[in-house]
């Protein structure tokens, strides 16, 4: 892994012309402060949706530099920009962390994005939010090569819109696999012109991962690899790009595992949204729903799982009220029993009780994740993250505790050119359907301020974080930090 960080750093800083160190597109950041809390990690908030940013453990003092391109309002044909984010953790070893390293030319409305680059898919609130359903920003950025459409371009008529990505991205060395690959791609459509009071969102996001070895014990019998090794040849890729089941007579020297599913662990989301401009205030509601192997545009049988989400924000930049984020994630279904639009459109369900393991997979025993971290919502808590007694006997399990019910509140505010920030949720959380477990309530609560320095130009942010429940032990932190930027 630290030799495609240093790669990607060389390829980067190759590719940004010197002069572009003299120019006013060049911005400069950095942030350096200490973390301390009672219990060994830090508190659910403070490290939910930070990239991979802060640190693994309690007491620890963190070093970021960021190298940036600022945003450009002139219009040209080719364009292009970069970011390249350090982290130097120091607590119980010092650590070196590449958050981001990638250059990104713009030729019109496309782009070419190569190495990390922090990003959140999906429609919903990109700031506030706790979390997008399948691609959150809660772990550190894949390295990837990317070729899309960043903003909404006319199509056809003047009130659709549409863009897209397509992406193939490295896992590399991860517990359970290694140098494996992301597969992603998105089209989200839009209807309504960028100054309409009223605009439609609609699209689907598809993730799978394939290809690489298994760092498991494995043997021909159990079905799950040929010659030690998951599929990656071209014919895999097709089957990964067009996630249909595989005709049995064209898939010999493939294991029973491909044939029986689908070749690679794919897992997505359909998105919905309207967002609604009334005076000073825009209102944008939004709904995600996971899908599992295709299986839900299939049966449509677990469509009531997923993010319902509500956005306010304010158009006054120096209005007390910013930001205001209410969510609720239900994730109890999949698959177990059927909906209420199946129920109410008597729709035969093909998965009906073909029960689905939410950011798990028989195969990719790393589940849902990168590097330790659930890539999509943090509510999904990685199992070696949660109290003794609600794991369970599988150390092939990434993420037990997936069958959820929570409510969540984000606030954003300014005072005097104080910010301030708030994040709170309350969720009740059952474990799984295979692996069911007690009930267990859990409570965690995030506050933050960032406080202008004038006379230096930097700001001085603190954080508090509380985490009360029977889910992950009890916690409390607290973050200081100076941050500055040219």
């Amino acid at each position: 892994m630290a030799k495609i960080n240093i790669i990607i750093v060389l390829v980067s800083l190759s590719l940004i012309p010197s002069t572009v160190f003299g120019q006013s597109k060049f911005g400069y950041d950095v942030e350096i402060g200490g973390y301390f809390a009672t219990n060994e990690r830090l508190p659910y908030w403070m490290q939910a949706n930070q990239f991979g940013v802060p640190p693994d453990s309690r007491n620890t003092t963190l070093l970021t530099q960021r190298f940036y391109s600022k945003p450009d309002s002139g219009q040209r044909l080719f364009d292009y920009d970069y970011g390249l984010e350090l982290n130097v953790l120091n607590g119980r070893q010092t650590t070196l962390r590449l958050t981001e390293a990638y250059i990104r030319p713009i030729v019109g409305a496309f782009h070419l994005l190569v190495g990390r680059k922090k990003q959140v898919h999906g429609i919903g609130d990109s700031t506030l939010s706790s979390g997008s359903m399948t691609w959150s920003g809660n772990a550190q950025p894949i390295p990837e090569v990317q070729i899309g459409i960043s903003e909404y371009q006319k199509l056809i008529f003047n009130w659709f819109f549409f863009k897209g990505h397509l992406s193939h991205g490295w896992f590399q060395e991860q517990t359970f696999a290694k140098d494996y690959f992301l597969h992603q791609k998105s089209l989200y459509f839009r209807i309504g012109k960028p100054n309409a009071q009223v605009k439609l969102y609609g699209g689907m996001l598809h993730n799978v991962q394939w290809g690489g070895t298994p760092k498991y014990e494995t043997n021909e019998d159990d079905g799950k690899t040929v010659n030690g090794k998951f599929p990656s040849d071209w014919f895999t890729f097709k089957n990964v790009f067009f996630p249909k089941a595989a005709v049995v007579d064209t898939t010999l020297g493939y294991s029973n595992f491909e044939v029986e599913n689908r070749f690679g662990a794919h897992l997505g989301q359909l998105d919905f949204a309207a967002e609604v401009n009334i005076n000073s205030l825009t209102i944008l509601g939004y709904r995600q729903i996971p899908i599992e192997t295709g299986r839900t545009i299939g049966s449509l049988s677990n469509l009531d799982d997923g993010v319902y989400g509500l956005s306010f924000k304010g158009k006054k930049e120096k209005s007390f009220f910013q930001k205001l984020v209410i969510e609720y994630l239900f994730t109890m279904n999949q698959h177990s029993y059927q909906g209420l639009l199946a129920r109410l459109l008597n729709i035969p369900l093909k998965d009906y009780m073909n029960d689905a393991f939410l950011f798990n997979h028989q195969q990719y025993f790393d589940g849902w994740s990168y590097n330790d971290r659930t890539i999509g919502s943090p509510f999904l808590i990685p199992q070696s993250e949660i109290r003794t007694e609600r794991k369970v006997d599988n150390d092939f399990v990434f993420a037990n505790n997936n069958r959820i019910r929570a409510v969540y509140l984000g606030f954003n505010g300014k005072i005097n050119g104080v910010s301030i920030t708030l994040r709170t949720s309350f969720s009740k959380n059952f474990g799984a359907i295979t692996l069911p477990t007690p009930p267990a309530a859990q409570n965690s609560y995030f506050f933050q301020t960032s406080i202008p320095l004038r006379r230096i130009g930097g700001s001085f942010k603190t954080s508090i974080a509380l985490d009360q429940g029977d889910l992950i032990y009890d916690n409390y932190g607290v973050n200081i930090a100076f941050c500055k930027s040219w």
